[in-house]
């Protein structure tokens, strides 16, 4: 269920000693039927490690990819954020680089990036752990696969398609335990022309922001545009451009080329070059991110105080995504005195948070 990694998942080098621990919490995604056994949730050690020798970040012990997303329920359609982060990505795709065949998304979860690439009339694939996120999309006569990124997967796939044309990956890569297969499978079923492009979060902003709360059992990596150029030479590709997004609180989207030959663009440097200037290749990082959650948990002990929170008032949480489990668990915060939190995905209603117990309604159940 549980395993602790003793080398870095991309270049099997030693952790640096120092690391940045939190308090252990349950997978973020498992919501329960009932508020005593989300009480009872089992939890699981939350530690950050960096490598010495690629720099990568990354959580130290892994839960079970089976039990982290074969139940998943996170929806992008959800958000009109993202229904229209991914429209424009499917344009940009369709303007920008010549597809002879099709595109495969990665953890294509409810389908919003294929159904925008389909609406261009691009031949899209999709690749989706979740059952119940893979169903409803084949529901809809989207064209995915319930499956993990794996060899047996890309057999199937090239036997009945052939190559693809280009591969995305949004918000996927730091949910996977094996980033060498992963990377492999992928160089594996692109064309010789073809185009990797993934977006990840950007560590940069779990120091500059505070964004502690990304960290959870789900999200195994915390990215930097160093650590992964190396891997991604390494695993045969080449990066020629980064740009800086704003989802996910502040992410970074990778364009890479199996043509070593191909031109890097100055993003690359750039974004590097920022990321040193940051200091996010120093370990050090690990204690000025762990002063900072110390800062914010004294701010909001001291803000609750201030309101008074339970003296004859009710109180409501607004939004339930993962990161809540992990805000509520470091901020100390399991026991606030809310009445509820009110959530716009129907598959999370009237479940209840791990670790907090706290019930999710639908707002207009909340009005009632």
């Amino acid at each position: 269920m549980i395993k602790t990694l003793s080398n870095c998942r991309l270049c099997t080098g030693n952790f640096f000693e120092k690391t940045l621990k939190l308090k252990s919490t349950p997978p973020a995604n498992e919501l329960y039927p009932t508020k005593d056994s989300a009480i009872k949730a089992e939890k699981f050690p939350l530690e950050v490690v960096m490598c010495q020798k690629c720099r990568h970040v990354q959580l130290k012990h892994i839960v079970s990819s089976k039990r982290l997303f074969d139940e998943y329920v996170y929806k992008s359609g959800t958000s009109k954020f993202f229904n229209e982060h991914f429209d424009r990505l499917a344009s940009k795709i369709a303007s920008e680089f010549p597809i002879n065949n099709y595109v495969l998304e990665v953890g294509s979860n409810d389908g919003v990036l294929l159904t925008s690439l389909n609406k261009r009339g691009i031949k899209s694939i999709g690749i989706e752990p979740s059952e119940y996120l893979a169903k409803e999309c084949i529901n809809r006569n989207l064209n995915v696969y319930n499956s993990y990124l794996d060899e047996a997967t890309v057999v199937k796939i090239t036997q009945s398609h052939g190559k693809a044309s280009i591969v995305l990956g949004n918000n996927v890569f730091a949910h996977i335990e094996d980033m060498k297969g992963s990377f492999k499978n992928v160089f594996e079923i692109l064309e010789d022309s073809g185009i990797f492009i993934f977006e990840v979060a950007h560590f940069k902003y779990i120091l500059t922001d505070g964004l502690f709360d990304t960290i959870y059992h789900e999200h195994m990596s915390y990215h930097t545009a160093t650590a992964l150029e190396s891997f991604a030479s390494a695993s045969g590709f080449k990066i020629f451009r980064i740009e800086e997004i704003s989802s996910h609180g502040g992410s970074l989207r990778f364009y890479l080329s199996k043509n070593h030959d191909k031109l890097k663009e100055p993003s690359v440097e750039l974004i590097k070059n920022n990321e040193l200037n940051l200091g996010l290749n120093q370990v050090e990082t690990l204690s000025l991110i762990e002063d900072k959650i110390k800062e914010t948990k004294e701010s909001a002990a001291r803000m609750i105080k201030d309101i008074g929170l339970g003296d004859n008032t009710v109180f409501v949480g607004y939004g339930a995504p993962a990161k809540v489990v992990t805000f509520l668990a470091q901020m100390e915060l399991e026991e606030i005195n809310l009445i509820g939190v009110i959530e716009d995905n129907v598959e999370k209603q009237n479940r209840f948070l791990p670790g907090s117990g706290l019930a999710i309604k639908s707002l207009e159940e909340m009005k009632k």
